[in-house]
């Protein structure tokens, strides 16, 4: 088996090196990659900042109590034996944006000192990691926005000085330009027969990342429920809801190009042509829908399409990403794996037979009443004025509920007329293994049903590893005083200022 055959289906983790979660400074585990290992996936990418690993107070440059953390994660990962790529992700995140991971590149001073880092992170990875198994890239997304070109040399000189310290590992060559196809055409392949070649894929950006934040005042980061595939009739309703004219412009080109699969075939196929008349190994380390503002169905058609072109043309590939509010498909409610399974089914994985009960409900752009099982439930209404109810007829005992509402005006049932949902009839215990998860609350426009009255529930932080936000507990023993007996019914995921007395709780039946 040739070494690249690797990195055939991988997932990105964020938020452990790179934007890491200071409350959870490890926050992947065992579990995580047994259970990786088990859907199908071959390798993680582990992405890095800079500032993480660096440290001008030592002569080799780098940070030891981190360069423990990243060798411990690359031993639980190649544990379950997945491979690694070991992905610098951006330089100082202090010194650039979220739109350019690159910027201290472009200073000829930042350049030497990044060098002798990556001399002396090779020389570490050479001497203690697997070649076989570990894979080395050494920026992600350079930029160079003027001057896309000036990526080449640098990039050639770091592998040059790369290689004379680590000579037996595989390294992960980019383009500028965040890495998109149209650069990647243009690059000259190393003189290195042990380089493979990345690039990322979000095409067409007007559907990947309607209503993303971060991108600024681009007019994506204002459009909602963009829809895939696209054709002249079906954008034609987001269009005539926009009111700049550049933006409904675009709108309308995006139906006139027809994205669907066979655009993206066309598009991956140019990347796929380049490596094969250059005679190199191509992959694609991201590719993914933002999605708060999608349609879960039609981000599922996008990912399963996406990928199935990258495997018709033999390119490995990792989703961004694993666990990840805005892009993933993995969530851990305690010790409980939530999966999206229309994603797993999209990104042809494997979901796990104990992991099958977890059902997804997908409701239309339209109102929706949403009504899950007794079984634990992901129930995402999309858009329109929604009703969210995980339990049905049953408690909820046992069962952990994603609720997510989607834009309009949303109801998030917690109980009913007769009952508490989610209480699991032990007053001794604090229900952590059934609550609703609220993904989306917006408490101008949203409502959580529950049963009684103000009087009997309390609210606190969260007690779910990995989960912030407000818990919402039933005051079992009736002190007024939150304690490790009342019962989790409910967390408000990313709220924490929540009043019980508020407009957006409503009460119903009697206590």
């Amino acid at each position: 088996m040739a070494r690249a055959d690797v990195l055939a289906r991988g997932v990105n983790l964020a938020n452990w090196f790179w934007y890491p979660d200071r409350s959870d400074p490890n926050p992947y585990g065992k579990k995580d990659f047994a259970l990786m290992r088990q859907m199908g996936v071959t390798y993680v990418r582990i992405p890095i900042d800079f500032s993480v690993l660096y440290s001008d107070t030592t002569p080799d440059r780098l940070n030891r109590k981190a360069l423990t953390r990243l060798n411990r994660a690359i031993a639980q990962a190649q544990s379950q034996k997945l491979g690694v790529v070991v992905d610098l992700h951006s330089t100082p995140l202090i010194d650039g944006s979220q739109n350019n991971y690159s910027a201290s590149l472009e200073n000829p001073q930042f350049r030497r000192m990044f060098t002798a880092f990556w001399r002396s992170l090779a020389a570490h990875l050479h001497k203690t990691t697997n070649p076989e198994l570990t894979f080395i890239q050494p920026m992600n997304e350079p930029v160079f926005r003027d001057n896309p070109k000036a990526w080449e040399p640098i990039q050639q000189a770091l592998f040059r000085s790369i290689r004379e310290v680590a000579p037996r590992h595989t390294l992960i060559a980019v383009s500028a330009f965040w890495q998109n196809i149209s650069t990647l055409v243009q690059l000259q392949p190393l003189p290195d027969a042990s380089v493979v070649y990345d690039f990322h894929f979000y095409e067409p950006f007007i559907f990947t990342h309607q209503g993303a934040p971060w991108i600024g005042d681009s007019f994506e980061s204002k459009l909602r429920n963009v829809p895939y595939p696209a054709n002249v009739e079906n954008v034609r309703p987001i269009a005539q809801q926009v009111s700049d004219p550049a933006a409904r412009a675009a709108i309308l080109d995006y139906g006139q190009q027809q994205w669907d699969i066979n655009k993206l075939r066309s598009r991956i196929g140019e990347a796929a042509q380049w490596a094969r008349q250059n005679g190199v190994t191509l992959i694609c380390t991201e590719f993914g829908v933002y999605a708060a503002n999608s349609s879960a169905l039609d981000r599922t058609r996008w990912m399963r399409d996406t990928r199935t072109v990258l495997e018709e043309f033999g390119i490995g590939w990792a989703s961004w990403g694993y666990v990840d509010s805005n892009f993933g498909f993995a969530e851990w409610q305690g010790n409980q794996p939530i999966l999206d399974r229309e994603i797993v089914k999209a990104l042809g994985l494997r979901l796990p037979p104990r992991l099958a009960k977890t059902d997804v409900l997908l409701g239309t752009r339209l109102g929706n009443v949403l009504v899950g099982d007794f079984r634990s439930n992901r129930l995402d209404g999309r858009g329109g004025n929604d009703i969210l109810n995980g339990v049905g007829d049953s408690s909820g005992r046992n069962s952990v509920d994603v609720l997510i509402g989607g834009t309009g005006r949303d109801r998030f049932l917690l109980g009913d007329a007769t009952t508490v949902f989610y209480d699991d009839g032990k007053p001794d215990q604090p229900g952590l293994r059934d609550y609703a998860l609220i993904k989306d609350f917006r408490p101008g426009e949203d409502m959580i049903q529950i049963h009684g009255n103000r009087s009997q529930y309390l609210l606190g932080a969260s007690p779910i590893r990995r989960i912030r936000g407000t818990g919402i507990f039933l005051d079992t023993d009736r002190n007024s005083v939150l304690n490790r007996q009342d019962e989790l019914i409910g967390i408000v995921e990313g709220t924490q200022r929540l009043n019980l007395g508020a407009s957006y709780f409503s009460y119903t039946g009697t206590g």
